[in-house]
């Protein structure tokens, strides 16, 4: 995958067109992690030994963390002699 661009640097169809691009699920995923109920989220029965009726595929985009980076620029000042 590749990186992100720098955001404040894209236009505003640019921008639309990354949140489109973002919207829709890759064809190869990274990494797959299966989830499966253990009860039922209305009744709380135990759905263990019940055979899943219906998969449901969702994608999430994790994005890379930020690093903030502060640099200081300390002023030499250079003053005329007269």
């Amino acid at each position: 995958m590749q990186p992100l661009p720098d955001l404040k640097a894209l236009s505003h169809t640019e921008k639309d067109a990354l949140i489109i691009l973002l919207s829709q699920q890759v064809e190869h995923p990274n990494r797959v992690q299966e989830h499966v109920a253990t009860q039922c989220n209305r009744c709380h029965a135990d759905l263990s030994a019940q055979a899943s009726t219906q998969h449901e595929a969702r994608q999430v985009f994790d994005l890379p963390e930020i690093h903030s980076q502060f640099s200081s620029f300390p002023g030499n000042p250079h003053y005329d002699r007269c």
